[in-house]
């Protein structure tokens, strides 16, 4: 009987050993086959994709680019022509080439009339304070081409601000 039961402890320990054998063969042959099948049907038609999408992707970069040069280049063709028209332009006095030299920049000038036959200049100023005025006088004290200037107008409000009306009268050469 002693023996009958070792030989029972033997074949159910064999059973046992032989079933745990072959659940780990079933697994190693799931493992590979779902790795034979990711790698072989998966994985190409996922990187097909990637390749289909990139290609999407540079067509309609290079589409874009080609718009925005399209864009450009029509800019680019009106900056020159306009280049060309400014450097054409016949050039009727050296009025404006010379007018704003000796303009402060802290004044804000409007209603500008120019009369050419007694060289006058109108124009309403304002600035922000009595000092920046003051520079102003100077620079047209100091001015070349002016021959006379007349301050009218000359109000100065509660903070400060200045408004003014000049006229100024320049030389004949500053209009050839």
């Amino acid at each position: 009987m002693a023996i009958d039961l070792e030989e029972q402890k033997k074949e159910s320990s064999s059973r046992g050993n032989n079933t745990i054998l072959i659940i780990l063969v079933i697994l190693l042959i799931l493992s590979f086959g779902l790795y034979f099948l990711i790698s072989f049907y998966f994985l190409p038609q996922k990187e097909a994709q990637i390749i289909e999408v990139s290609e999407e992707i540079s067509n309609m970069n290079k589409s874009a680019v080609g718009s925005n040069m399209a864009k450009l280049n029509e800019a680019k063709k009106q900056i020159n022509d306009f280049k060309v028209i400014f450097e054409n332009i016949p050039r009727t006095s050296n009025f404006f080439v010379n007018f704003d030299r000796f303009l402060k920049p802290n004044i804000n000038y409007s209603n500008l009339k120019i009369d050419s036959s007694s060289r006058k200049v109108t124009v309403s100023g304002s600035a922000q304070s009595n000092h920046y005025l003051m520079q102003q006088i100077s620079a047209w004290e100091n001015e070349e081409f002016l021959e006379n200037y007349e301050l009218s107008n000359i109000n100065i409000n509660e903070n400060e601000e200045v408004t003014f009306n000049v006229v100024l009268t320049f030389k004949q050469s500053l209009f050839k």
